[in-house]
């Protein structure tokens, strides 16, 4: 080896599995509900700032039509999040 270098151990991440190891399935779910969270989060965050933006705009300028514009986009987005989120379970299947 040469001078001044230090062996180096191969690092690991925790959610790769180990050879003879099992695999926990479990943690797949885990990883999908967090990106679900995730996508959810940025899209209420980007529907509140654009309505907020454009109805500071409406406000200034006494024109509402692109808060009108914007709402029409964005309503039925979170209606349906709303939806989901908070609506009754149903059972479709019979």
């Amino acid at each position: 080896m040469e001078p001044g270098l230090r062996p180096t151990k191969a690092r690991r991440k925790p959610f790769q599995p180990a050879p003879g190891r099992d695999f926990e399935v479990e943690l797949g779910q885990t990883i999908e509900a967090k990106t679900k969270g995730f996508f959810v989060r940025v899209l209420v965050f980007a529907a509140l700032s654009a309505v907020t933006t454009t109805g500071i705009y409406g406000l200034a300028d006494n024109k509402f039509g692109p808060l009108q514009g914007i709402w029409v986009v964005v309503g039925p987005i979170v209606g349906a999040m709303v939806n989901h989120y908070f609506g009754s379970p149903r059972k479709d299947s019979g």
